[in-house]
């Protein structure tokens, strides 16, 4: 590395550092948008944690107590939330197998209070809080296969369960992240638990579908943004 490329980085960081403490201008309001994953989560309460699909997106609000981008703040993150998992199940003999694909989707509305530390170029934070659900959707496709003396026969089903399901309207958010702050944007990024309270089942006789008693809300997500 020669001198010049050296001391193009230096130039570099130091104008990005820059920028960064000129984030700490006076400003309440914060307004964004946010996106994440969630590729481990849990169906059902019995359930390990395992392999999950599905994405959430949506906006984000936040207050400055102290009127800087540090110290506490508080988050409005309205957002959409699809959840995608995929079960199997397979007797060892061999003589049936079931597999399905469950799909929830839902609207959110998280309240956070987070706690950022520091004014330099990267912030850590921390922040938790209550997060309302509202569930739109949740569905199941499966498939069975069953092998006798005669040959092998298949079953198909599609089930609609939101109708009838209750709902978990409740639940929380605990997260950890840093934030990049460069002038009058900050870019934070977060590892994310959501956790509902309790568990949801399908209401009523159950004639036609199977029955289900404890459905959970249970992921891992990491979330990013830009906050203007």
């Amino acid at each position: 590395m020669n001198n010049r490329t050296l001391l193009s980085i230096i130039f570099v960081f130091t104008g990005l550092v820059a920028f960064a403490q000129d984030s700490n201008y006076s400003k309440k309001w914060s307004i964004g948008v946010i996106a994440g994953l969630q590729p481990q989560g849990k169906l059902f309460d019995t359930d390990q944690w395992e392999k999950t699909s599905g994405f959430i997106a949506g906006l984000s609000g936040q207050y400055h107590f102290s009127g800087r981008m540090t110290g506490f703040s508080v988050l409005l993150q309205p957002h959409y939330n699809q959840l995608e998992r995929n079960l199997s199940n397979r007797d060892e003999s061999g003589f049936w197998s079931i597999e399905s694909y469950w799909k929830t989707e839902s609207f959110n509305l998280p309240i956070l209070l987070r706690y950022t530390i520091g004014h330099g170029l990267v912030r850590p934070f921390i922040e938790a809080g209550p997060n309302f659900k509202f569930r739109t959707s949740l569905t199941n496709n499966s498939r069975s296969s069953f092998c006798g003396i005669a040959g092998c026969s298949e079953l198909l089903s599609n089930n609609n369960y939101q109708p009838l399901a209750t709902q978990d309207r409740a639940g929380l958010i605990v997260s950890v992240g840093a934030s990049v702050h460069l002038w009058k944007v900050a870019i934070p990024v977060s590892l994310r638990l959501n956790e509902g309270f309790g568990t949801y089942e399908t209401k009523g006789m159950m004639y036609d579908t199977p029955a289900y008693d404890n459905f959970k809300t249970r992921t891992f997500q990491i979330v990013t943004g830009v906050t203007f």
